[in-house]
């Protein structure tokens, strides 16, 4: 007995020592707050005061030291996402994640994000007197000082993973990433050439692939003056490109709001501007806090991790805010291969031959992968992404059964089936010897790694021409001067050299000044091309045609109405009078947000808190009571007299709801979970299983939805798979009514009016490494938690329609609230969805979560450097250059 007591108090020991030790080891990985640090790189000291949620304010006596604080404070709160980043953009993720990346990295390095970088750190570097680069490279070496000094953050000993010092390639890496996560391209120009060729021109119609003639654009004001496809394979491209997206482990942008109110609608006769940008939740969340003082310049705004420079912010002289300008920049273009050299493609009158380079996917734990990218006049030949997809279905021929089963059947049997996007796999596959021998012989490096095989001949090349990767990136010197202007005229300098992804800026400033432009550089093509579609790319009559002078873009300055706004919708009419294309929104927030700014005077602060966190949707009730009309005639509805009242009741809430998704609402809940079931019903029998989950993660699908909804002509209502009866919009809304009734039922319980949203619409911060499942879900995961808002309202907090799903789970919304009053700029104010911190051991990691979701807001007061650099309190960091 005493042998097993002792037995048993050894082994308590030993887990509390065990216990202890992790304990220990994670408070020494916390971000350190407060104290002094002697760190190499610094002129002078630097001070760093951080308010009571964690945002730094950094006062220092020059330039080069302030930046190297911010560095150095971003870096210990954000490092770990920074490291992402920066290997998402440059397809370094397997380093870090093993296999499971192999398919992004591929991607990325394929696109040539980091040929790009390379090339634009090269041009950077000419001018190193330049306050831009010196900036630059002081916010790199505060990073990297961190590095040096600070402690790894505890993912890094989970994941096994050593941490590299940041360099100037890195930044544009980031930068690149960015890019890429705005351009919604990727994805729907394949589909929509796959769904053209199946269906044909009759059945896109309906999708609304380009905006209505109806629709709100954004208002300009500027005072101062088909085609015949090709017969190639298509339909694996988008949807190996969306699995990819849904898989990286860092937030995708996805859209956002922004409006500028003049002072002659506002109480203090001051301008406001509002902006919230819409982005894939994550943990941390995307931005990072911080604010600058140095003589002569003072800075507040919001950061991506590894970019020294603000992206939304203001001075005390003016304030900007950032919407995705969802401009059309990702053309595809379909090759002539010559059949005797698989190196070569048609140009116009002649072969042209391939540029060819070769990189190295190094894969933890596992065999590097050597890739082989091609690339053509047009940009890369994209089709080795899709090496070993497996395509389970496709949209070419849907095969008929041979007996048509009743309804409630076929809604039974489809719940069951569970809807997975397939996997890529990467392998070897076989290759043509003659062409392996000679392409051996010029890659010398990397001989122990697997290759890949190279481009079958009777594979259509398909290259990707992207205007992010056509044109040296300027975008750290544009933001530098951007937050350095001194008026209006020089912002629009500064965002003149901004080339991708495209932008809606918003801006205004202390002088009453409100404007909005269009920021990109925009493609012209010729007058008849579809750009959605796959394009000739041999023929030469599809050439990009050059580029708009920044001067011909959308832009509004000081219009009459007084205000500016941007919900991604499409701007009014070019200077030479065509819409650019693009891949706008529906108008609805757009619709919403100039409701607001025409009907509300006197504008104030408490009135802008209101506006920006409003959950209500004028488009989707009058959709609603489209459902409601339909049921409440539907006679086969009538005969169920066992659940004729919670049908009446349903169809009650449908029709008398008025567009609000407050956590009590019952409506929203019946609406979209029928919503999801009827564009299931109407949409996956022609698109077939992998292009309809590929549809409904995009925009187009959202533009889809009122005019389909309303037009029961449409050859989209009859089921492809039956034969012996044509099915109409009334059949459908009764099915997925049915169905939609029988799951709330059974998931709810049979009283209707308890079905509330707050049930059903949840929101949860998911880290990396908590898809690893318990314990580590625990330590970094945030949430869920029940959110107000719903889709394409003001407070869009978004969530795929997936009839299959139990729960509206958000995928993304508000990345960050923020209003400017130049009223009085310290009582500006912002919210976070989670907090400053993505260090889990940080007090900051998740204390604004409570706030946000309640549509709360925190001051931005800019702290003056001279307070700073007197502060005694608790909460300061002093930062002292080694002597």
């Amino acid at each position: 007995m005493k042998w097993f007591v002792r037995s048993l108090l050894i082994i308590l020991i030993l887990v509390m020592l065990a216990v202890g030790g992790v304990y220990f080891f994670l408070q020494s990985t916390k971000p350190k707050y407060t104290g002094k640090i002697t760190l190499e790189g610094l002129q002078k000291t630097a001070k760093i005061h951080y308010d009571k949620h964690g945002v730094p304010h950094i006062g220092a006596d020059n330039m080069e030291d302030a930046y190297f604080a911010l560095g150095y404070a971003h870096a210990q709160d954000r490092l770990f996402q920074m490291d992402l980043m920066k290997r998402m953009g440059s397809g370094r993720l397997s380093e870090f994640f093993g296999k499971k990346t192999i398919e992004t990295d591929r991607l990325m390095r394929t696109l040539g994000i980091a040929e790009n970088a390379k090339a634009s750190a090269a041009e950077f570097r000419k001018n190193p007197d330049a306050p831009h680069y010196k900036a630059t490279m002081a916010y790199i070496a505060g990073v990297n000082q961190f590095i040096k000094k600070g402690k790894a953050p505890a993912e890094y000993t989970i994941l096994g993973v050593e941490r590299e010092e940041l360099t100037l390639e890195h930044v544009y890496h980031i930068l690149g990433y960015m890019g890429f996560s705005f351009a919604t391209g990727h994805r729907t120009d394949p589909l929509l050439t796959e769904l053209n060729k199946k269906l044909g021109a009759k059945y896109l119609k309906d999708l609304r692939i380009d905006t209505a003639d109806d629709s709100l654009k954004i208002p300009t004001y500027n005072p101062s003056g088909n085609d015949s496809l090709p017969n190639v394979n298509t339909g694996g491209i988008a949807s190996a490109i969306h699995d990819i997206v849904q898989q990286m482990p860092v937030a995708t942008w996805f859209g956002s709001n922004s409006w500028v109110v003049s002072g002659k609608l506002t109480q203090s006769g001051k301008v406001l501007l509002a902006n919230d940008t819409h982005i894939k939740y994550a943990q941390p969340s995307v931005w990072f806090e911080a604010h600058i003082e140095y003589p002569g310049f003072s800075f507040y705004g919001n950061h991506l991790a590894g970019i020294p420079f603000g992206i939304v912010g203001h001075t005390r002289h003016h304030a900007w805010g950032l919407t995705m300008l969802e401009n059309d920049d990702i053309d595809f273009y379909t090759e002539k291969l010559n059949p005797q050299n698989s190196n070569q493609v048609w140009a116009t009158n002649k072969w042209e031959s391939l540029k060819i380079r070769y990189e190295v996917i190094k894969v933890k734990g596992g065999d590097n992968i050597r890739i082989r990218v091609k690339t053509s006049r047009h940009g890369p030949i994209i089709n080795d992404v899709l090496v070993n997809k497996a395509e389970k279905e496709t949209a070419a021929a849907v095969k008929p059964k041979k007996e048509k089963k009743k309804g409630e059947e076929k809604d039974k049997k489809a719940k069951k089936t569970k809807l997975k996007a397939p996997k890529l796999k990467i392998g070897k596959k076989k290759k043509d010897k003659k062409e392996d021998k000679q392409e051996d012989k010029t890659d010398t490096t990397a001989k122990s790694t697997k290759a890949t095989r190279p481009l079958p001949r009777y594979e259509t090349p398909i290259s990707v021409y992207w205007t992010f990767t056509k044109f040296k990136n300027k975008s750290l010197e544009a933001l530098f001067n951007l937050s350095h202007s001194k008026s209006m005229r020089e912002v629009e300098r500064a965002v003149s050299t901004i080339h991708a992804p495209g932008l809606n800026l918003m801006y205004g400033d202390k002088q009453g000044n409100i404007a909005w432009w269009a920021v990109a550089k925009l493609i012209k093509r010729r007058d008849s091309l579809n750009s959605k579609f796959f394009m000739d790319g041999a023929s030469g009559k599809d050439e990009p045609l050059g580029f708009y002078k920044f001067e011909e873009n959308p832009r509004s300055i000081n219009p009459p109405s007084g205000f500016v706004f941007s919900a991604n919708n499409q701007p009014e009419k070019m200077s030479d009078g065509i819409y650019y294309p693009g891949y706008y929104v529906p108008d609805h927030r757009a619709k919403r947000i100039k409701s607001w700014l025409t009907r509300t005077q006197r504008w104030n602060m408490s009135k802008m808190q209101v506006m920006i966190t409003d959950g209500i949707s004028a488009a989707y009730p009058h959709l609603s009571r489209e459902f409601a009309q339909v049921l409440e005639k539907d006679v086969v509805l009538k005969t169920s007299a066992k659940k004729q009242e919670r049908y009446q009741e349903a169809i009650a809430q449908l029709k008398d709801w008025k567009g609000e998704h407050t956590l009590e609402s019952v409506a929203p809940t019946i609406y979209y979970k029928m919503l999801s079931h009827v564009l299931h019903k109407t949409l996956k029998d022609e698109m077939g299983t992998t292009n309809f989950n590929t549809f409904m993660g995009l925009f187009v699908m959202r533009r889809t939805i009122p005019y389909l909804m309303q037009n029961k002509n449409s050859l989209w209502w009859d089921n492809a798979t039956t034969l012996t009866s044509k099915e109409t919009r009334a059949d459908i809304f009764r099915e997925a009514f049915v169905q939609t009734m029988n799951e709330l039922e059974q998931q709810l319980g049979k009283k209707v009016a308890k079905w509330h949203w707050k049930k059903m619409h949840t929101l949860e911060h998911k880290h990396p490494l908590g898809k690893g499942g318990f314990p580590l879900n625990r330590m970094f995961d945030v949430g869920p938690y029940a959110v107000m808002g719903g889709l394409e309202v003001i407070n869009n907090q978004a969530f795929k329609l997936d009839h299959t799903a139990k729960a509206m789970k958000v995928k993304s919304g508000p990345a960050m609230r923020l209003i400017v009053d130049f009223g009085n700029i310290d009582k500006s104010v912002s919210m976070l969805p989670t907090g400053q911190s993505g260090n889990f051991m940080s007090p900051y990691y998740s204390d604004q979560t409570e706030l946000f979701n309640s549509g709360r807001f925190r001051e931005t007061p800019m702290i003056s450097r001279d307070s700073i650099q007197k502060m005694r309190r608790r909460k300061v960091l002093v930062l002292k250059p080694r002597k």
